[in-house]
Formats: C-alpha cells, sequence, structure tokens
C-alpha cells in the first residue's frame, strides 16, 4: 500500500534562494541522495525565473520536486512552464507518493518540508496520508504498532536530527583535510579515513552544482559560452588562468613529437584492471539500455534506470583512473546508489528485454560491493 504526502506553500524569502538551495543540496548529500538545481526562463520575458532543484532520495521514487516559481510559490516539475508565463494563480498542491517499504524515505520527506516550516524558510502546507507528521510513529507507517522495527525507528530518528541540524545551520563548510592515517611505506594511496573521504566526494559534488547555478544564472541569449564559462568559475570563487599562459608539454611530449588522436601509447594508466573491467561493463549496460529505451513503450520508466546507471558509470570512470582509495571508495558508493536507482527503474518494466538486463546489473552491483571492501580493509591498514 502506497502512502501519499501532499505540501504546497511559498518561500519566505525569494531574495536569500540560494542559501536555500544550498541547505538542500547539503541535506541531499548527508542523506544519500542526488540533488539537481533548475534555471529556466520564459523565451519572452527573461525576468520570469523557475529556480530551486529536485532531489532523487530513494530508488524507485520520483524525486521531491522543489521548485520555486517568480511568486515565490513551491511548484513541481508539471508546473514549471505555466510558471514561465506566469498562469498559476495560487500556489498549487504537489503530491509525492511513497511506495509500499519505503518507511524512511516518507518519513524523511516529511521532515525535509517541516524543517522548511519550523526554520522560518518556507511556509508549507502539509497533508501526510499515514500520519506520520503529526505522530513521528514510525509504527504508523509500518501499518503494525506491535512489530515496529527498532532499527528502523533508530535510523528515522538520526535522520530527523541530521535534517533538522543541517536546514536550521548556514551553509559554510570547512576545507577538507585527508589525515595520514595508514603509514606511506605500507600503503602510499590508503590515506585519510572513510568519513573523510566521504566529506571530500560531498564537497565537489557541492561545488559541481554552485558551477551549474552559476553558468545557468549567466546564460543570457546570444552571449559566448566562454565568457559564461569564466564569469561562472570567478563566481564560485575559481579564477582561471590568464589566456595567454603556456601549458608545459605533458609528460616530457615536446612540441615536435606529434601525437594522433586515439594514440593512447604515450599515456600511463593508472587504477586496477578490475576498475576498468567495472566500467567497461557499465558502459556496455549503457548501450543496451539505451538501445531498448528507444524502441520500448516503457521510456518513462527506462529513462530512470538510464540515468542511474549513467551515475554508476561516472563513478567506476572515476575509480578507473584514481589510485588513491578512499576516493574510490566514495565513488564506488556512488556507483552502488546509480545501480539501485537503475535496478528500481527495470523492476518498474514487468516484462520483454528489460528483464535480462536485471542479472548483469546485479552482478555489475556485487563486484561494486567486493571492490568496496577491499577499499575499506586498505583503508584500516589491513
Amino acid at each position: 500500500m502506497s502512502m501519499k504526502i501532499r505540501y504546497r506553500g511559498r518561500v519566505a524569502d525569494l531574495n536569500q534562494i540560494e542559501d536555500l538551495e544550498d541547505r538542500l543540496i547539503d541535506v541531499a548529500l548527508a542523506v544519500g541522495g542526488r540533488p539537481r538545481l533548475w534555471r529556466s526562463r520564459d523565451p519572452l520575458r527573461a525576468e520570469r525565473v523557475v529556480r530551486g532543484l529536485s532531489i532523487d532520495l530513494a530508488a524507485g521514487m520520483a524525486p521531491l520536486d522543489l521548485f520555486v516559481a517568480p511568486e515565490a510559490w513551491l511548484i513541481g516539475r508539471v508546473h514549471i512552464r505555466e510558471a514561465e508565463r506566469g498562469g498559476i494563480a495560487t500556489p498549487p498542491w504537489q503530491c509525492t507518493v511513497t511506495p509500499h517499504g519505503s518507511s524512511e524515505a516518507h518519513a524523511l520527506i516529511v521532515e525535509i518540508l517541516d524543517r522548511l516550516r519550523t526554520a522560518g524558510l518556507a511556509e508549507v502546507e502539509i497533508d501526510d496520508s499515514a500520519g506520520y507528521l503529526e505522530t513521528r510513529s514510525i509504527a504508523r507507517l509500518e501499518h503494525d504498532s506491535s512489530t515496529a522495527d527498532e532499527e528502523l525507528a533508530l535510523r528515522v530518528a538520526r535522520t530527523a536530527v541530521l535534517v533538522r541540524r543541517v536546514l536550521g545551520r548556514a551553509h559554510e563548510h570547512p576545507p577538507v583535510r585527508i589525515s595520514d592515517t595508514v603509514p606511506e611505506w605500507l600503503d602510499p594511496d590508503a590515506g585519510g579515513t572513510e568519513a573523510e573521504w566521504d566529506e571530500a566526494f560531498a564537497q565537489c559534488e557541492r561545488s559541481t552544482e554552485r558551477l551549474r547555478r552559476s553558468i545557468m544564472n549567466t546564460q543570457p541569449p546570444g552571449r559566448p559560452i566562454e565568457d559564461i564559462l569564466l564569469s561562472a568559475l570567478r563566481a564560485i570563487g575559481i579564477e582561471p588562468p590568464p589566456r595567454d599562459a603556456t601549458q608545459p608539454d605533458p609528460d616530457g611530449i615536446d612540441s615536435e613529437g606529434e601525437v594522433e588522436l586515439g594514440d593512447s601509447s604515450h599515456i600511463e594508466v593508472e587504477g586496477s584492471v578490475l576498475a576498468f573491467q567495472l566500467r567497461n561493463e557499465a558502459l556496455d549496460l549503457v548501450v543496451a539500455l539505451e538501445e531498448l529505451q528507444s524502441t520500448s513503450e516503457a521510456r518513462e520508466q527506462l529513462a530512470g534506470a538510464t540515468a542511474g546507471l549513467l551515475e554508476a558509470l561516472g563513478g567506476l570512470a572515476q575509480v578507473a583512473g584514481c589510485e588513491l582509495v578512499g576516493w574510490r571508495l566514495a565513488q564506488l558508493k556512488r556507483a552502488l546508489r546509480g545501480l539501485a536507482f537503475c535496478l528500481a527503474g527495470l523492476a518498474a518494466v514487468e516484462r520483454g528485454r528489460a528483464t535480462a538486463l536485471v542479472p548483469r546489473v546485479e552482478r555489475l552491483q556485487d563486484a561494486v560491493l567486493d571492490e568496496m571492501r577491499n577499499c575499506r580493509q586498505r583503508l584500516a591498514g589491513r
């Protein structure tokens, strides 16, 4: 039995929208979600900008939409084009459905929406069909008060505290520092703790979203793409090199030693053979899934599966190109999340060739888990 959360409202201060977005990005990354910032404009009235973001919180669920209309109303993706044109008269109700077995995700969405309200970041009306908002009882979500999972209740309680803390504070993060936990003579690539590398990954994700936002904010029609990129980099505190800066020859190859495209004989490839095998298997799956998507009637479900698989491919490509154990572990986690979203998308397709891809994705998932265990052992100095 699925549960529904209906909500509507408005952002308290539209001038602080980027601070709100940054806090929501922090929440998404803290709970293992995937935030995606948004900017779009009416082509005839560029001042009518739809802002905000969506958050993929759990596999098998639609994203949580927190887009903001020019009037500061919270809207969903189905309202974006109408909001750009000014065709929405009142804040619309949105509905998020959490399927059976997604009690933790349901509670997380309620906590996020409620914290937006209590922190004064937005005025939000919430209608929770499961009654969790009023009771904060996991038993209400599990439909059996006598057998509520104590471990699940503890996880939800910790997540609620995390959401309240992150949304209630300013978006500030100290520089990430990687400690020397493993002697260099024992394993020169295994320094740092898992938590430190997770924070390094989160910081990269924050910077990526900020760069995307900066690009979208500085993208008026007709402006050269080079100027847009330079302005976007400076907006997030990165000063590009001067245009006349000379670059050293890579790997000692002088200007007389021409290297043709496709010739990789001069490149020293890093990363284990297994990492490259995982990446290549993910790439093969992407090709197979995109071919299936082009011929299937279930394109929407398969689009979610493809997006998850592309996320996994991105993580595995990072694993294949880096020897730092902690960074590999962070990217393997990213790949594992992507594979979970891929499997959820494939599960939504009842029959056909999509079913044949499931065992391949599951085998790749098992291989990623094995490699994660190896990385954790190396970080522990074993």
